[in-house]
């Protein structure tokens, strides 16, 4: 029996049951009992879920509190960080503007826009460009260290040689993007809820910070005692690489997306990039996602960590499985929540 649910003026179909990638039934009654035990047990405060089955989202919940100490209770409502789960959003709203050649992958970026934070002594800077950002080999390292903020970005390998983690490549990247479009961050969201979340019917996804969210967002967590529910670095600035707020099931909407194969910029996010140097495993990225072999199936996936505030998502693109958890705290993992859910799921655990 299927019951028909309208959220966020978006309709879905919220199943009895979800299935997991190897077939098997478990009843929704059963994940909710399993998910609320363990938050309880691990003192994990609030939950975010998004299920999807058959390219379908089957199940969508938010579950605890946003605040341990108030004890106020999320809602459908409660948006959470996205952590590092931003990036393959921001990926996917680049592609769409190299899709209208209004940004070439491989032309240099200092062409578009020579930027000041970058450093110019041995000439890397001339190299590096879009694709190389998307794909971690931008040569940038992950951040600068704090002391270092107002000092030139250095280039810690040379572009497009090996493969790097990176935040400040997308920082650099979104820079850039907004140099070419003429607009501040907070005009360069504006522009990206044009062109990704208003298409895809997402009630809440935001880059740039305003008031009315701090209503919505859960605080996070650190040892169990709440931080803040305020912005992810400055309200103005537009943090491509962690700074995006939402929930599980607007982000399902866009991991929908993501596995329409009949959309050209869907189909190049997710397309390996075998021309680019390698992940230290030996695989490839796309542009949005690493992936791993995983139930002898090819899943794409990616986590994220803002120290107090946890995210994780992954999908199976053939068989239209996915994924989508947030978290306010910082325990998600290291309390073993996520194991025992994967193990709920039938699902390896690779993080």
């Amino acid at each position: 029996m299927i019951l028909s649910f309208c959220l966020f003026n978006t309709c879905f179909s919220q199943s009895k049951n979800i299935e997991t990638i190897k077939g098997k039934k478990i009843s929704i009654e059963q994940l909710n009992t399993f998910i609320t035990n363990q938050m309880d047990s691990l003192n994990i405060p609030g939950f975010s879920l998004a299920v999807i089955n058959n390219g379908k989202i089957v199940h969508y919940k938010n579950y605890g509190v946003k605040n341990l100490e108030t004890k106020e209770k999320v809602n459908e409502q409660t948006i959470f960080e996205l952590c590092s789960v931003s990036k393959p959003v921001f990926a996917y709203f680049v592609l769409l503007q190299v899709q209208k050649n209004i940004l070439d992958l491989d032309k240099p970026l200092y062409l578009y826009y020579t930027d000041s934070k970058i450093d110019t002594v041995k000439g890397y800077y001339k190299e590096v460009t879009a694709r190389m950002i998307l794909n971690h080999c931008s040569g940038f390292p992950n951040w600068r260290k704090d002391e270092d903020f107002n000092n030139p970005l250095f280039f810690i390998a040379k572009p497009g040689t090996k493969y790097g983690y990176s935040g400040e490549g997308y920082q650099y990247l979104a820079r850039v993007l907004g140099k070419i479009l003429k607009k501040t961050d907070l005009e360069l969201n504006d522009y990206f809820q044009k062109e990704v979340v208003k298409p895809l019917k997402i009630k809440s996804m935001n880059f740039t910070w305003n008031k009315s969210l701090q209503a919505l967002k859960a605080y996070s967590h650190r040892k169990g005692k709440p931080t803040d529910n305020s912005s992810q670095g400055p309200a103005d600035w537009f943090g491509a690489a962690g700074s995006l707020h939402s929930n599980a099931h607007d982000y399902a909407k866009f991991l929908l997306q993501v596995m329409n194969k009949k959309n050209k910029v869907s189909q190049q996010l997710v397309a390996l990039n075998t021309s680019l140097p390698k992940e230290p495993d030996s695989l490839y990225r796309s542009y949005g996602f690493p992936y791993k072999l995983t139930n002898g199936k090819v899943r794409y996936f990616h986590s994220g960590n803002n120290g107090d505030a946890k995210a994780y998502t992954h999908f199976y693109l053939e068989e239209k499985f996915g994924l989508v958890v947030f978290s306010n705290c910082d325990n998600l993992f290291s309390s073993m929540f996520m194991h025992k859910l994967f193990a709920l799921l039938e699902e390896e655990m690779t993080y």
